[in-house]
């Protein structure tokens, strides 16, 4: 995944797109200072913003005008992860013709990397990832003005073969590179700080205090080493029958659930970590599917909504109608100002719950009175 897709077959195709941009499309005045700018608008989750664009190769071509074949963009594996998640949201904007080849091949693209950076993966999904990666090839192989078999690398057909392998081995990501990478990282730059006269002797020394420097925060409670982080937790006991400005009628019946309890105690989370990935409370939106996939629920966490009882996590989502928008096969919806969001209580741990997804809220319009809210995946 990450030698094909991240450090070959996206930079490629981004850099050819946008070379067919900058020089083709002059009349979109789509410039690379106009995309860096929105680069630094654009509300990138946890505020990291991938590098802005230089020129070089993408504005440097052929004589007969096309991009070389060799071109790419200057950013690292984990940078191309973000760019390319959000890339449609960020560039939308700068995109006069939606239907353009190279546009509708980069949205294929997109798509199926998508499904690949998920955690689980049902076999209907793997089916669909390989119509993707087909179509996309096509689209790509097709447009031989600008990419055709000109660009056309063996990472291409070795793209073909994540189906058979996701069957195999599981959801790619979960043997991927880019761990081991990192940590190459560091031991090259261990090695390129010492004098170069005992270089496995220098590794060692420096990764050994590294080591013992990140035991000696976790001992001193500076770093968290637990997977749940409460920024502001606050515990608060209920008695049964006592109303509460605090706790929700929905979570007070919990009470019912367990009518012997004469009290429950409940702590607020505004922050937490499960499972790799982060809520917080008054930001979040998450869609997940209930255990016997009958429906898949789009939901929105608002504050005092994360709370914890006995060590198990819950929330208090306030669910929406769950669309695909089918020009960007991107979770979507849209509702009226008059809506309603019923209130629906989710234990993440719950058997009755499956495939919970953290989704970033990429997309916002409101016009004659509705909103349309589009979402990247957060995974």
């Amino acid at each position: 995944m990450m030698h094909v897709e991240l450090e070959g077959l996206l930079k490629n195709e981004l850099a050819a797109m946008l070379f067919y941009f900058v020089r083709k499309r002059r009349d979109w005045g789509f410039t690379l200072t106009a995309l860096n700018e929105r680069l630094n608008s654009y509300a990138w989750p946890g505020n990291y913003r991938p590098p802005t664009f230089t020129s070089g190769a993408l504005e440097v071509g052929t004589k007969d005008g096309k991009c070389k074949k060799g071109c790419h963009v200057h950013m690292t594996a984990g940078d191309m992860l973000v760019f390319a998640r959000h890339s449609i949201d960020v560039m939308l904007p700068l995109i006069k013709d939606p239907q353009d080849p190279c546009w509708q091949a980069w949205i294929l693209h997109v798509s199926y990397v998508r499904l690949l950076m998920q955690h689980e993966i049902s076999d209907e999904e793997v089916q669909q990832l390989d119509e993707l990666i087909y179509l996309h090839q096509e689209a790509f192989l097709d447009h031989d003005k600008e990419y055709g078999s000109r660009l056309w690398k063996p990472k291409n057909h070795f793209a073909s073969h994540f189906p058979t392998d996701i069957l195999n081995f599981g959801p790619v990501r979960n043997y991927w590179c880019m761990r081991f990478e990192a940590l190459n990282l560091m031991m090259k730059l261990f090695a390129a700080s010492g004098t170069f006269r005992n270089v496995c002797g220098r590794v060692a020394d420096m990764w050994t205090v590294r080591l013992a420097h990140e035991r000696d925060k976790c001992t001193k409670g500076t770093r968290s080493a637990a997977q749940n982080l409460d920024l502001h937790p606050v515990a608060r006991t209920y008695w049964s029958g006592t109303p509460s400005a605090w706790a929700d009628p929905t979570i007070m019946a919990l009470f019912t659930q367990s009518p012997r309890l004469p009290s429950i105690t409940l702590t607020w989370v505004s922050r937490l970590l499960f499972l790799g990935s982060e809520y917080v409370a008054g930001a979040s939106w998450i869609a997940f599917d209930h255990a016997d996939k009958s429906s898949r629920m789009l939901g929105y966490i608002p504050k005092h909504a994360i709370f914890e009882i006995d060590g198990r996590y819950y929330m208090l989502i306030h669910t929406y109608p769950h669309g695909v928008d089918v020009a960007f096969k991107l979770t979507s919806t849209t509702v009226l100002d008059s809506y309603v969001a019923p209130k629906f209580l989710v234990c993440l741990d719950s058997p009755k719950v499956s495939k919970v997804t953290p989704l970033w809220p990429s997309f916002y319009q409101h016009t004659a009175g509705k909103a349309v809210y589009r979402f990247v995946p957060l995974l």
